[in-house]
């Protein structure tokens, strides 16, 4: 069976072998990660399906299947009894699935983590309009302190909004569950 490589696994390939003979000033490893990556691509001659199908892992519907070689990802398809054809290979320590889908989110928890973040990041610019308003006796500035209201339960750590505290809180289990 013969290997075909579309234009977007070479310029991978090639991208991955320049960052690190570059960047990390390693021409050596460079060089030898790419020998690994396509000797392994070589053996797809004989074993085709010898990598994963995408759809096992994950609820894709797709005939691509995927090879792991050292900390990359071979994505390839078998098309029938004629050829492999190679469509992209990238780093393992990639959002692989939102490059190679072209999706925003992949997992509910970095979905969820990038929404808070979204969310807090829209009231930044309330929160810098209420802090740059003149003082006033309603707001504390002027005169005595007045009492501060009940702005949260300890369930939702003193925030204004249940909202953000029950986001926040969500966050935090995710970070800690990543530790």
């Amino acid at each position: 069976m013969r290997i075909k490589f579309k234009k977007t696994a070479v310029e991978d390939m090639r991208a991955t072998e320049r960052y690190i003979r570059e960047q990390l000033n390693n021409p050596s490893a460079a060089a030898k990660l790419t020998r690994r990556v396509y000797d392994a691509i070589m053996l797809l001659e004989d074993n085709p399906f010898m990598g994963t199908e995408l759809c096992s892992r994950y609820a894709v519907d797709t005939d691509i299947r995927f090879l792991v070689v050292a900390k990359q990802i071979v994505f390839y398809r078998v098309v029938g009894n004629e050829y492999v054809e190679v469509t992209r290979v990238l780093d393992g320590r990639q959002d692989y699935m939102a490059l190679f889908f072209e999706i925003k989110y992949v997992h509910a928890k970095r979905a969820e983590e990038r929404t808070l973040r979204v969310f807090l990041c829209s009231l930044a610019p309330s929160v810098r309009r209420r802090a740059a308003r003149k003082p006033t006796a309603r707001n504390g500035a002027l005169g005595a302190a007045q009492p501060r209201p009940n702005v949260g339960t300890p369930s939702n750590r003193g925030y204004k909004s249940d909202k953000i505290g029950e986001l926040r809180k969500t966050l935090y289990k995710i970070n800690q569950k990543r530790r």
